[in-house]
């Protein structure tokens, strides 16, 4: 009874052997394979080039870039354009001791504003009012401390003028006549309408120069640029404005000598960081 009792455990021991290596060694779906880890994916893994892609703006870029490594290099374009459209930022103020006179004599200044831009064959759709507003204005003195002295009533406007060749002193002189005392000229901006022709080839002068400086760099380091890696583009301005007059003084009157106003060139520029590989 001992041989066979002995030789029971031994074929259970041997079947549950059996059993496991049977497990081990099954690839089928549901169970578990233990596995080497394959050298060769991991090598395909370092090797791997990351993929790039391109957006709307012609930006090359990738997550992946080990951006430590390259010829690292900054290029910039500039385009010098001449301004076609002329924006104006005027202010209509009138004070009274009564805000609705104030009210009233500021709506009948900026009536004549108005109707001198007409004359000027201004569009209605390039006039429109930034800021309006009323308050309060006191005056303070130590006998009888902070005292209401009236209200101030101010209609701020944004014109803007599509023909700027000669007639930009003369317009000004007539709102400064129509409104007298009530008028403030704030600020004038010179930009042009279109940059985007003056924008592609300031981008275009930008690629050039980025090459040229890693061609030099590469050549003075006895290296051999290798393939654009990265390209972003950095502070490129598509529409700056060139200010060309501003008064912060109210009350800019009439005067005999004609305005005279000068607008000049302005620069569009493109910037932007690129890196290239090490040959």
């Amino acid at each position: 009874m001992g041989n066979i009792h002995n030789n029971i455990i031994y074929a259970v021991l041997v079947l549950l052997l059996l059993m496991i290596a049977t497990g081990c060694n099954d690839n089928g779906s549901g169970n578990s394979v233990l596995m080497e880890p394959s050298t060769s994916n991991i090598s395909e893994q370092i090797n791997s080039i990351s993929r790039t892609t391109t957006d709307g703006q012609g930006l090359i870029s990738s997550s992946n870039i080990n951006h430590d490594v390259g010829i690292h290099v900054t290029g910039a374009g500039v385009i010098t354009v001449e301004p076609d459209i002329a924006v104006l930022s005027v202010a209509i103020e009138t004070t009274n001791k009564s805000l609705s006179i104030s009210s009233i004599k500021n709506a009948k200044s900026t009536e004549l504003v108005l109707k001198v831009l007409k004359t000027n064959d201004v569009n209605e759709e390039d006039i429109k009012t930034q800021r309006y507003s009323t308050q309060p204005v006191y005056k303070y003195t130590q006998e009888e401390g902070q005292k209401l002295q009236g209200y101030k009533v101010t209609n701020s406007l944004q014109i803007t003028l599509r023909t700027i060749s000669n007639n930009i002193g003369p317009i000004i002189d007539e709102l400064v006549s129509s409104a007298g005392n009530d008028i403030r000229i704030n600020q004038i901006n010179f930009r042009k309408e279109d940059t985007s022709s003056a924008l592609r080839q300031a981008r275009i002068l930008a690629a050039q120069n980025a090459i040229e400086i890693a061609e030099l760099y590469a050549l003075e380091m006895g290296v051999t640029r290798g393939k654009l890696l990265y390209v972003v583009d950095q502070n490129s301005s598509r529409y700056p404005e060139k200010d060309s007059f501003a008064m912060a003084e109210a009350g800019l009157t009439a005067r005999s000598t004609p305005t005279t106003i000068i607008p000049g060139g302005y620069d569009i520029t493109a910037t932007i960081r690129v890196v290239f590989a090490i040959n």
